[in-house]
């Protein structure tokens, strides 16, 4: 089940990035043979092309279950774990891409805080000129309507 399998595959279809049940992501190609491979890497992803022939390794993990008209479906999940013969570029060792991308890290990214007084002002700026527009009509946006809307704007968050 874990052990590794080695074949040549012809890549007929660059499938991009998919998420899989748990939210993890992945990469997909699929075969001329019409299965589907995944890749958890996107520097390994990125150095495939269509319809170029390659050497890999991989694993299978076949299971099945019932899906919701009670049928029994059996699947099989092809992970690539090394691509075998994949073109480098002259100037870019494999793995400095691997030790730049930290594959082996899957921790998330910390994300910034958003500017939510950012947000919350350009709600405003939305209604404002959403009065506008039902007053006025569609209309030329001058400087001097810009200028007065953001006055309205800064009344109403701020009470000036």
């Amino acid at each position: 089940m874990d052990d590794k399998i080695e074949a040549t595959i012809t890549v007929s279809r660059l499938n991009g990035k998919k998420p899989t049940s748990k939210g993890k992501e992945y990469w997909e190609i699929s075969d001329t043979g019409r299965n589907k491979y995944r890749l958890y890497s996107e520097g390994l992803y990125n150095r495939l092309g269509i319809g170029k022939e390659y050497a890999v390794e991989f694993t299978e993990f076949s299971s099945s279950f019932t899906n919701e008209k009670g049928t029994e479906v059996d699947y099989t999940i092809r992970t690539i774990q090394n691509i075998l013969s994949v073109p480098l570029d002259e100037q870019e060792p494999l793995d400095k891409v691997f030790i730049d991308e930290k594959t082996t890290d899957f921790r998330p990214t910390k994300q910034e805080t958003p500017d939510w007084d950012a947000i919350a002002r350009g709600k405003v700026r939305t209604q404002m000129a959403k009065a506008a527009i039902i007053n006025q009509g569609l209309v030329e946006l001058t400087d001097e309507m810009k200028e007065i809307m953001e006055q309205y704007v800064d009344y109403s968050m701020e009470g000036k």
